[in-house]
């Protein structure tokens, strides 16, 4: 056994005697008078602070000292136990029901406001640009409108077949127009033609017509026209001998009628283009028609004072 195991357990020995004696010792000890009872037999340490304390609670003529901060009880008062909790109120009995024929209370109703409407706020949006609107030409004319105009033509006379080699007669005219209505105009024109005839011989001529127009389409811009009416012409004939020897100059009067078809462009409000073809018929009426007929026949000696042909017409016509 080494030195430190044998001091170790010197010490050890030592302690355990110093506690066996100790213990005998209180046991041994009797209860001195006045002595705290917080060092009960066997004990082995006694708190001085705890004797002073017990010294300090201990009551005086057998009565216990009030806790500090707590009001002494009086005199000949005793404090009981605290007093047990009130039983709770029985519920009430229901209320007997009404007798009958007894009107009942509308149910109360509470109104509350609507909530407010709710706002959303977008962010600014940049907008397009305007748009500029540009309505389409309108290409239909007034309806219901009654116009004046004046006709202004050239024209060309159509001589038909087995004419002269140098026959050809052309001139112009004017006329007045009035239409009543789109659909209906009156006019009432003169021609002047001149050149070679149907035989070759020169010859001038002036017609006056009178004239009823038919418009078919007369609300669009390009309308379709039929010209129905008569006419009166004479012409004056300048014969060079070559084909009746003795005959000199010669007046004709005629009377007649036309029918054709024709082009109006409406260029503008109160202006238009015009082309038409219009055929003729008419007759001799003057004294001399007998005696000096317009047509013999070649061969068999046949006579007519009958004749007809066209005429190309194209102009304008100004209305107001």
């Amino acid at each position: 056994m080494t030195s430190n195991q044998k001091a170790v357990r010197t010490i050890f020995l030592s302690a355990l005697a110093l506690s066996v004696s100790g213990t005998a010792l209180a046991q041994a000890a009797p209860q001195q008078p006045g002595a705290s009872s917080n060092c009960p037999p066997g004990s082995w340490f006694c708190n001085d602070a705890a004797k002073a304390n017990g010294a300090a609670a201990a009551p005086a003529n057998g009565q216990l000292q009030p806790l500090p901060g707590t009001a002494p009880a009086a005199a000949g008062v005793e404090v009981g136990a605290p007093a047990p909790p009130a039983a709770p109120a029985p519920p009430a009995p229901p209320a007997p029901p009404a007798p009958p024929g007894t009107p009942v209370a509308p149910p109360v109703v509470v109104y509350q406001p609507a909530p407010p409407p709710v706002v959303v706020v977008q962010g600014r949006v940049d907008a397009p640009p305007p748009y500029q609107y540009t309505p389409r030409p309108n290409h239909r004319l007034p309806y219901n409108r009654q116009e004046w105009g004046l006709n202004l033509r050239l024209e060309g006379a159509i001589l038909g077949r087995d004419k002269a080699d140098n026959s050809g007669m052309g001139g112009g005219g004017l006329a007045l127009r009035f239409k009543p209505s789109p659909y209906f105009g009156l006019e009432a024109g003169v021609d002047f033609l001149g050149g070679k005839d149907y035989y070759g011989d020169r010859r001038g001529e002036v017609n006056f017509s009178v004239s009823g127009l038919i418009f078919v389409n007369p609300r669009s811009r390009v309308q379709v026209y039929f010209p129905l009416g008569v006419d009166w012409a004479t012409a004056s004939i300048n014969r060079d001998g070559s084909r009746s020897p003795g005959w000199s100059d010669s007046r004709y009067y005629y009377f007649g009628g036309h029918a054709g078809v024709g082009l109006e462009f409406r260029v503008a409000r109160h202006f238009a283009l015009n082309i038409a073809m219009i055929g003729f018929i008419r007759g001799r009426t003057d004294a001399d028609k007998d005696r000096n007929p317009e047509f013999v026949e070649s061969g068999t000696g046949r006579t007519s004072n009958t004749s007809g042909g066209g005429l190309f017409q194209g102009g304008m016509t100004i209305y107001f």
